[in-house]
């Protein structure tokens, strides 16, 4: 996985999606229901995490490293 630093930018995203960003151990840190494809990870400390995209009944797990 690619680091970020400030911004998370998620490409190729449905409409009317949501987003989660999770800890290692599974637990949701924050939630975001926008259609902008940057997510704001600047509140994160330095770490691995999760993203999780959902549209309807699909979903997307990718794993993140934040420096």
């Amino acid at each position: 996985p690619n680091p970020c630093n400030d911004k998370l930018t998620v490409r190729n995203i449905p409409q009317g999606y949501s987003i989660r960003i999770l800890n290692l151990a599974g637990q949701v840190i924050s939630q975001y229901s926008d259609n902008s494809p940057d997510t704001d990870v600047s509140n994160l400390e330095r770490g691995v995490y999760f993203l999780e995209v959902f549209s309807g009944s699909e979903s997307s797990r990718k794993r993140f490293i934040k420096n």
